[in-house]
């Protein structure tokens, strides 16, 4: 299943230094719009994406085919660069869409109803234990990390999810 990826999960997973875990969760291919690239400020996170991107973790892609130009400037009205690209990418192509920001007013008015499939940072973690790529302690240490960051997840333990 492929998958256009915003910036904040890019953000979180590297935070942590977990970009890893988007090449160890089958069936997802993650992939990135060199606009949602663009977002990334911070010049540490923007070498470990690099390094990630090196290391065939996830996929940079260019909105270059029928339907992603015309879909990036229609949500850019409302959303950001990153954003729109991702859900260009996301609808043009029929990919899911891998973001933290489904829940931002913005974000809802345009996916709602769009039938977009929605992985989010705890989703991928718990992917990631369900294959056997974390275990539910190293999982609920990065929740712990992205709490400490202002990233919460509501529930008190991956032990919960699994």
């Amino acid at each position: 299943m492929d998958v256009a990826t915003d910036t904040c999960v890019f953000i979180n997973l590297a935070m942590v230094g977990r970009l890893d875990l988007l090449k160890l969760i089958p069936p997802y291919i993650f992939h990135s719009a060199s606009e949602v690239l663009g977002e990334i400020e911070d010049p540490d996170q923007r070498t470990v994406v690099n390094q990630a991107i090196a290391a065939g973790h996830l996929d940079e892609v260019k909105l270059d085919q029928p339907g992603d130009l015309e879909l990036y400037v229609a949500f850019n009205a409302t959303l950001g660069k990153g954003e729109s690209a991702c859900l260009a990418l996301g609808k043009s192509r029929g990919w899911a869409i891998a973001t933290d920001e489904s829940k931002d007013p913005r974000w809802k008015k345009v996916i709602s109803g769009a039938g977009f499939a929605i992985i989010n940072t705890p989703g991928i973690l718990l992917a990631a234990i369900r294959v056997g790529e974390l275990t539910v302690a190293a999982a609920d240490e990065i929740k712990i990390k992205l709490k400490q960051r202002r990233f919460k997840m509501k529930f008190d333990s991956f032990a919960s999810l699994v």
